[in-house]
């Protein structure tokens, strides 16, 4: 499974896991998506058209996922992002994307997955 989108009403929570709440929601990668649409859109038609795996982090008391995408081909899993998710009002408001493989260095995160 990948994430589901929920556009609860302000002030209801999901109670199902795996749910997130995209309502006024930014995430922030090299292209910008600003609003419930645009990231909608990029979660649900781009960002595991490859298939992927989660690990859970913590960083500047954020919570957050290293995301490992599948290499062509192979078995292997290879870290591409690190993930910290911006919370207001218990709702994701932003998913901050650090890209660059010095970034990952500092989390001090395993390169691959199998």
């Amino acid at each position: 499974g990948g994430i589901a989108l929920d556009d609860a009403p302000p002030g209801r929570l999901s109670s199902e896991p795996g749910r997130v709440h995209v309502r006024d929601s930014r995430f922030g990668t090299p292209a910008w998506f600003d609003g419930r649409a645009s990231v909608a859109k990029i979660i649900s038609q781009r960002m595991f058209a490859t298939p992927r795996r989660l690990s859970p982090i913590w960083a500047n008391g954020q919570p957050g996922f290293a995301c490992y995408m599948k290499h062509p081909g192979t078995d292997t899993f290879l870290l591409g992002a690190v993930n910290l998710l911006a919370f207001r009002a218990g709702r994701i408001v932003g998913i901050h994307a650090f890209l660059d493989a010095a970034v990952h260095r500092r989390f001090n995160l395993k390169t691959e997955m199998f």
